[in-house]
């Protein structure tokens, strides 16, 4: 188990507040929608406690994303390197640690 607390982040937020927020939880791990990787690039450099960014995408094909100063990973990819689970096998997920 991983330990974490999931807190959701109000997109409709200015991007001043969008960071406020991220550095009052001192965020290690964002999961984004694509959409907002822009966004996020600022975030990780202005949040230093991100030390890694889940993208999703509904897209098959992506393209190479890179943050300065964070691990980058696809959801899917995670995904399809865990493969068909039960409840018992979800430990074995490689979650970002």
């Amino acid at each position: 188990m991983y330990g974490a607390v999931l807190h959701t982040v109000n997109v409709l937020l200015a991007p001043e507040d969008i960071i406020y927020t991220l550095l009052q939880a001192q965020d290690e791990v964002l999961f984004i929608n694509e959409d907002f990787i822009p966004l996020a690039r600022v975030a990780v450099s202005l949040v230093k406690t991100i030390k890694k960014v889940v993208i999703m995408s509904d897209k098959v094909e992506h393209g190479e994303v890179s943050f300065d100063g964070a691990e980058v990973y696809w959801y899917e990819d995670l995904m399809k390197e865990q493969g068909p689970t039960t409840s018992r096998s979800l430990v074995r997920i490689p979650w970002p640690r």
